[in-house]
C-alpha cells in the first residue's frame, strides 16, 4: 500500500497514486455550490495542507475515480444552476427555497457529464450529454479496454 491512499467519497473507494513523491488523497466534495475539488496531502512535506485541484466546474461535483494512465473521472451529477450560483452566498434563501413545494423549486436539467483530469488538475477529457439520455451521472469507471458511466 506504499505510495497509495484510498478516498471515501460517499459510498465510493478510489485509489489516488502517488505522482510526485508525496501521498495526497483528492476530495470530490466539499461544499457542492463550491464547484471544485479539494486535494489533501496526507503525507510528505505538505502533510495537512488542502487546496484546490480544480475549480469553477460547470457542475456539481460528486463521485471522483482512478482511472488509467494517471487520470481521474470526476463525475458532474447536475449542472450549475443560475439562481443557486446567485444565492451562493445567502444560506437562508437557500433555504427557503428548499422549503417551497417541489412545484415551485427549481428543476434539476437532464445532463450527464463526466471529466477526466490529471494529477494537476488538467482538464483531459469532458465528456456530455446535453440530451440527458445519461442524466445524473455518479461516475465514471476505467478498467482496461472497458469504461462505465454510473448513472442514478
Amino acid at each position: 500500500m506504499a505510495g497509495t491512499a484510498w478516498v471515501a467519497d460517499a459510498d465510493v473507494l478510489a485509489p489516488v497514486v502517488d505522482m510526485d513523491e508525496a501521498v495526497y488523497g483528492v476530495q470530490a466534495k466539499s461544499r457542492c455550490y463550491d464547484y471544485r475539488v479539494l486535494r489533501h496531502w496526507i503525507a510528505g512535506a505538505r502533510r495537512g495542507d488542502t487546496e484546490p485541484l480544480i475549480e469553477n466546474l460547470p457542475g456539481f461535483p460528486d463521485n471522483l475515480s482512478a482511472g488509467l494512465g494517471g487520470r481521474f473521472w470526476l463525475a458532474l451529477i447536475l449542472p450549475r444552476n443560475k439562481l443557486l450560483d446567485q444565492l451562493s452566498d445567502a444560506p437562508l434563501a437557500r433555504t427557503m427555497i428548499q422549503r417551497l413545494p417541489t412545484f415551485f423549486r427549481p428543476q434539476a436539467v437532464a445532463y450527464g457529464h463526466v471529466v477526466a483530469i490529471d494529477g494537476t488538475g488538467k482538464v483531459l477529457a469532458s465528456l456530455q450529454d446535453p440530451g440527458g439520455t445519461y442524466r445524473l451521472t455518479t461516475g465514471a469507471l476505467e478498467r482496461g479496454t472497458i469504461s462505465m458511466l454510473v448513472v442514478w
